[in-house]
Parts: structure tokens; sequence; C-alpha cells
């Protein structure tokens, strides 16, 4: 359409779609829990959601458009490492804090 080749740029693509969505379902899955038991459940997760996922969006997007500039893995390894840190730490505190979150 654009004369544009995507093909050669997924293998660089997919750590930044897979780091991407990683971060969306660690930090959904632990708000929808929090959120579901409130009165205004159809308000606050996307209250919660947004703010606090603020980084992975910034991050992918930047990284998705240096790679699609032609930029290397290197060039956005800040932006992968970001998105690992935040993935790590909304596992962890995903998992460490569920059952309290679903138990009230």
């Amino acid at each position: 359409f654009f004369d544009f080749d995507i093909l050669y740029l997924i293998p660089k693509l997919i750590p930044v779609f897979l780091l991407s969505t990683l971060g969306f379902a660690s930090v959904g899955t632990i708000l929808s829990a929090i959120s579901v038991n409130t009165k205004t459940r159809e308000v606050m997760l996307p209250i919660l959601l947004f703010p606090v996922t603020v980084p992975v969006v910034i991050s992918a997007v930047r990284s998705t458009a240096n790679i699609l500039h032609g930029g290397s893995l290197g060039e956005i390894a800040s932006w992968l490492k970001l998105l690992i840190v935040f993935d790590t730490i909304f596992l962890v505190v995903s998992f460490l804090s569920f059952d309290f979150v679903v138990e009230e």
C-alpha cells in the first residue's frame, strides 16, 4: 500500500508486543479484581487502569516508532528495560496480593 515492507520488522517488534501485552494483562487483572467489589465498578476500572498503564503505552509507542524508523533493538533497550521492570513489579505485586484482593 505505502510500499512499506513490515515483514522484516516483525522479529524486532515481537519483544515489544509481548512485554506490553504482559504489562496490560498484569495490571488489568489486579485492578479489575480490586474494582469488581465497588459500587462504581464500571467507572472505577478505567480510572485506575489508565494512569497506571501510561508507562506501558509510552514505552510501547516509542519502541515501535523507533523500530519502524529503522532502529535496532539496541536503540530501544532502555524502553524494553522499562517494560521488563514494570512487568516484573506488577506480576510480583499481583501474585502476592491477589488472594487478599479476592477475599474482600
